[in-house]
């Protein structure tokens, strides 16, 4: 295990890596997503970019895309027949989804979690 002979993680010494988790672990109890299944969903740089979908507070959905190659556009499988904003709750970006896509622009090693509406 890589981090047995680790001790415990002292936030001090990176304080941007604290601020980082501390909006992570709001986000998720804010928008519920550690729960529910998760399920993988398609886009259009597969060789890049990883992207699933899990259901989010208030019967919407939560889209998480990670973009491990260059910067891209990527088009996301969102859901069948959508139409609506997505908003990326870590960004602010909107994103429009319409029939069931939605594109973001993401730069090398980013993210984006979309909070589809209703």
């Amino acid at each position: 295990m890589p981090y047995r002979d680790r001790g415990p993680l002292t936030w001090s010494t990176d304080p941007d890596l604290f601020d980082f988790h501390r909006r992570l672990i709001a986000l998720r109890t804010r928008h519920r997503l550690d729960t529910g299944p998760l399920t993988l969903v398609g886009n259009d740089r597969r060789d890049d970019c990883l992207s699933y979908r899990r259901p989010g507070a208030d019967g919407g959905a939560v889209v998480c895309v990670f973009n491990f190659g260059p910067d891209a556009e990527v088009s996301v499988a969102v859901g069948s027949g959508l139409n609506c904003d997505a908003v990326d709750v870590w960004s602010g970006d909107v994103a429009r989804v319409d029939h069931g896509a939605a594109r973001v622009a993401l730069p090398r090693n980013d993210f984006a979690i979309l909070v589809l509406a209703r």
